[in-house]
């Protein structure tokens, strides 16, 4: 069975190199889970993303204390 995590894997990602913090499916993972929790704002996304344990952090594939804020999702080029 492919995981949610290989299918995104897969994206193109039109991000240039200074874009790249994190990665592109790693992102995506985010957005959905917050869409999914009721958030419907880049801004409920990132304070969602900020409550997130260690764990869940490292599960969507982020760093256990780096996660992305809701300025850098906006900032054009990104």
């Amino acid at each position: 069975m492919t995981t949610l995590r290989e299918v995104l894997s897969r994206l193109s990602d039109h991000r240039g190199r200074s874009g790249r913090l994190y990665r592109l499916e790693s992102i995506v993972m985010l957005v959905l889970l917050g869409f999914m929790c009721g958030r419907n704002t880049l801004a409920g996304v990132a304070r969602l993303a900020k409550d997130l344990s260690p764990f869940q952090r490292e599960a969507l594939g982020f760093s256990r204390w780096r996660m992305p804020s809701h300025a850098r999702e906006r900032r054009p080029g990104n």
